[in-house]
């Protein structure tokens, strides 16, 4: 890869994070779905993750403000909501000022299975950063914070 060329870096870095993802939740899924005998996923999918994520974050959440953290539609939300409250990884109420909005919260259930996922994420990356070491970890470190700082001075 030529030093200065953004192109092929941004490529890089674009199929290189895809690549880590894949691999983290796979990693993940596998370890949480063993020894499972009802045959059932511990985890949601990606996007379901991203969901219960912004949900947590919120505490509760209108599947509308949802749908707009998410760019999705909200019809696409809903669906994606209804399947998650039957899993039983969310609930939903109607809001007590205006009955049309739904409100969307956590369950125990969800918030156990969250916990376990980000504890075996963090085991993974130590396993990683142990293979490539302190020096490469830092270098790697400093990068993303660049970029993180990057992001968020960035105000188009």
């Amino acid at each position: 890869m030529e030093l200065y060329d953004s192109q092929k870096q941004a490529e890089f870095i674009c199929l290189t994070g895809q690549r880590i993802r894949n691999f983290f939740l796979g990693t993940i899924t596998w370890r949480m779905d063993a020894g499972k005998k009802n045959g059932k996923r511990a985890l949601p999918s990606p996007a379901q993750l991203q969901l219960l994520d912004i949900v947590i974050a919120h505490d509760r959440i209108f599947i509308s403000e949802l749908a707009k953290i998410m760019v999705v539609s909200s019809p696409s939300t809903s669906v994606m909501v209804n399947h998650m409250v039957s899993c039983g990884w969310l609930h939903r109420a109607y809001s007590d000022k205006d009955r049309r909005k739904v409100l969307v919260s956590v369950t125990e259930k969800a918030k156990e299975h969250i916990a376990e996922f980000h504890t075996l994420l963090r085991e993974e990356i130590i396993r990683l950063i142990d293979l490539v070491g302190p020096v490469t970890t830092q270098k790697r470190c400093e990068v993303l914070r660049e970029i993180e700082e990057a992001c968020t001075q960035d105000t188009r």
